[in-house]
């Protein structure tokens, strides 16, 4: 039986096999895997990255992202750092020694410098202060798969009303 910590986070490795298996879904689709307990927030997240073009899955709590990832890996995982009962930092060191070719970017409405310090030495692609602008994300995601020389899917951006 796999033991787990305050988080749910399971502290086995993910199967040789399975990281095949999972790394040819990735390859024909960008996928991108929410990790957020605001309902609202989360919603407007997933609506944005679709209109974007790209493939969004939401789960509220790092045992679902746990479980999100074994199945379908994603290229990227958007982190709210602070979800309920459990800091999600957390989860970084465990997402990073699993899966480390899913990037990371993480966010919070709360960002004192002891936090932003922690952020950094996880090396997360960027750190997002909540709230922030559909704009801002849809050119980080741009930024991200250029850099990354991936498939860019054709834009479809709209505006979001808060």
């Amino acid at each position: 039986m796999r033991k787990t910590n305050d988080c749910g986070i399971k502290n086995s490795l993910n199967t040789s096999e399975s990281r095949q298996k999972n790394k040819k879904k990735r390859e024909e689709s960008f996928s991108i895997l929410v990790v957020e307990d605001e309902p609202i927030l989360a919603k407007m997240l997933s609506i944005s990255i679709k209109a974007e073009g790209y493939s969004v899955k939401i789960v509220s709590s790092i045992s679902q992202a746990q479980k999100s990832i074994a199945a379908d890996d994603h290229n990227l995982v958007l982190l709210s750092i602070v979800l309920k009962n459990c800091n999600a930092l957390k989860f970084i060191p465990w997402l990073q020694e699993n899966h480390p070719e899913t990037d990371i970017i993480t966010m919070t409405d709360n960002n004192p410098r002891e936090l932003e310090e922690q952020v950094r030495e996880f090396r997360v692609l960027y750190h997002l202060i909540k709230p922030f602008a559909q704009k801002e994300l849809s050119q980080i995601l741009k930024h991200l798969f250029l850099k990354k020389n991936t498939y860019i899917p054709s834009s479809k951006t709209r505006q979001l009303q808060p």
